[in-house]
């Protein structure tokens, strides 16, 4: 795992005041100040000895109840998918391999509203690389794979996800798939319910991580995801707050898809600012 430091704090301010322009924006500006006090009371408080998706969850979880909305990303979440559904319409799986669909779901990751300075712009996925790729890993270790757990992060992105995921699918029929989804709202991830809403139940396994973090903290998962989890031949973790949450697990075979995001998880893993990578886990 990779714990929350000083530099997280900057992260945390943003999505205090991202909820308040959402949620309280018919509010008075007497209101939102009293709010943005109190949440930063509320994390001048917080033990930092713990994963940034965890102290989000509990910073959301005072947010949402504190403005009286448990879903203030509501319209976001379906904007973006609308704008990646309409970025990939045209995308015909015959037409891109299984590396370049790896490499759609890598660029999808850049839609995060929880990161301060990290808003979504569409051309950011026109153009790019990976500069750490393990795709030929990944590779040779699905074509011995009977089960494959997939790990959902934003909305938007999870368009891109699917591209992916069915290629698998068509190259690789025989494998298992299942698609996990946060237990509830947080920010703009993805949940069981919007996997659901999203049609993937239609094509893959679908379940709940039992976990409303924007992550995977495997200590308060099910246990009924926890046996999947250990039990998987290869797991896709996608975004930086599964990352942050299960980097340095070695257990199971977990390849982290995404866009190292910020100062902090940079410096704990060597990686640069901003690098879209592919990283297998025993490699890493």
């Amino acid at each position: 795992m990779i714990l929350a430091g000083y530099e997280c704090t900057g992260c945390f301010v943003h999505q205090i005041n991202k909820v308040i322009s959402i949620a309280c924006k018919d509010f008075k500006e007497n209101e939102k100040i009293e709010i943005f006090k109190k949440a930063i009371r509320f994390l001048s408080e917080v033990d930092f000895n713990e994963t940034p998706p965890e102290i989000a969850r509990k910073l959301y979880n005072f947010l949402y109840k504190i403005t009286q909305n448990v879903d203030p990303f509501e319209k976001i979440k379906d904007e973006t998918n609308k704008i990646a559904e309409n970025y990939v319409k045209n995308l015909r799986l015959e037409d891109i391999d299984l590396h370049d669909c790896i490499k759609y779901a890598v660029a999808g990751n850049v839609i995060d509203f929880g990161i301060a300075g990290n808003e979504f712009d569409v051309e950011k996925i026109r153009n790019f690389n990976l500069q750490i790729d393990h795709f030929n890993e990944f590779y040779t270790l699905l074509k011995k794979s009977k089960n494959l757990l997939y790990l959902v992060d934003n909305s938007g992105e999870i368009i891109f996800d699917k591209i992916l995921l069915k290629k698998i699918k068509f190259e690789f029929p025989e494998i298992k798939i299942i698609v996990a989804g946060r237990e509830s709202n947080i920010i703009n991830d993805i949940t069981y319910k919007d996997l659901i809403n999203l049609g993937f139940n239609l094509e893959f396994n679908v379940i709940s991580t039992g976990y409303s973090g924007a992550g995977v903290y495997l200590d308060k998962c099910s246990d009924n995801f926890k046996n999947i989890f250990f039990s998987s031949d290869v797991i896709i973790s996608k975004g930086q707050g599964n990352f942050e949450t299960l980097y340095g697990e070695k257990s199971v075979n977990i390849f982290f898809a995404l866009k190292i995001k910020c100062n902090h998880v940079s410096n704990k893993t060597k990686i640069p600012k901003g690098s879209n990578v592919f990283i297998f886990n025993k490699v890493s």
